[in-house]
């Protein structure tokens, strides 16, 4: 009884996700494709925090501060699965929508947001990251349906908490 307890609370002291703290200044560029409307590039800036609870947020000059949590993804540990919170997500997909209704001149209504990917990498020393985001919106606009993708990509420098 006495080594399952010391093998439990080893495996939970040596969780990475209680081990990866810290934060980075990433910058990168997001594209926005919507179908029939074309393409629109973009610069960007953000802080990425992330604390030992579990949790992160994102904040930047030109968005919303969003946050959520997050998990290990892969056998390394610095692969990092990040969720929105509901508030979050919510707050994320209106601001897309607002981009694409510009994008294409035209009111948007989303029917469907999917996240295909979100995902923060450390290097081995875990001096930098990279932050990847891809989701797709469905919806309609004009009384058609159509279809829209965003992909953010930033590097950046990593200091651990």
């Amino acid at each position: 009884m006495r080594t399952l307890m010391l093998l439990l609370l080893a495996s939970i002291t040596a969780s990475p996700a209680l081990a990866i703290t810290g934060s980075g200044t990433l910058t990168g560029h997001s594209t926005l494709t919507a179908g029939r409307c074309g393409r629109d590039r973009a610069r960007f800036t953000v802080v990425v925090s992330l604390r030992d609870d579990g949790t992160w947020s994102v904040t930047g000059p030109e968005i919303a501060p969003f946050g959520g949590t997050y998990a290990p993804k892969g056998r390394s540990g610095r692969k990092l699965a990040l969720t929105f919170d509901d508030a979050s997500r919510a707050g994320f997909v209106g601001e897309l929508t607002g981009d694409v209704s510009s994008l294409c001149r035209l009111p948007v209504t989303v029917t469907d947001a999917t996240q295909k990917a979100f995902v923060l990498t450390l290097n081995r020393k875990q001096s930098r990251a990279t932050l990847t985001l891809r989701y797709r919106l469905a919806g309609m606009a004009n009384g058609k349906r159509g279809r829209a993708s965003i992909e953010l990509i930033g590097h950046g420098g990593w200091t651990p908490g």
